[in-house]
């Protein structure tokens, strides 16, 4: 089972349905944020299943992978976002800005 790494530190926020956590991480003198998604599980609302609902569990991943906005106009991620999965969920790194 997933867990984050010893030292990383909770970040507020990622209240969602499908955040697990956010947390600060230091390592290698470069500082990141980890995001971790989780699949619903049972009772919860079965619209985060559906790909085309504004709420799908994995769409900020999806996104990512996508890379559908790198190259728009406005606000945009602060690098490039890592993104890994495996059978519990994906986890989601992006550079820490502050």
């Amino acid at each position: 089972m997933w867990s984050p790494e010893p030292g990383w530190q909770p970040l507020p926020g990622g209240a969602g349905p499908s955040t697990y956590g956010v947390w600060l991480a230091t390592e290698g003198g470069r500082r990141s944020v980890v995001k971790r998604l989780v699949p619903p599980g049972p009772g919860e609302p079965t619209e985060l299943l559906d790909p085309r609902h504004f709420a799908y569990w994995r769409r900020e991943a999806d996104v990512a992978l996508g890379r559908v906005v790198d190259a728009t106009p406005g606000v945009r991620a602060a690098g490039p976002v890592e993104v890994s999965e495996d059978p519990d969920g994906v986890t989601l790194r992006s550079p820490y800005v502050s």
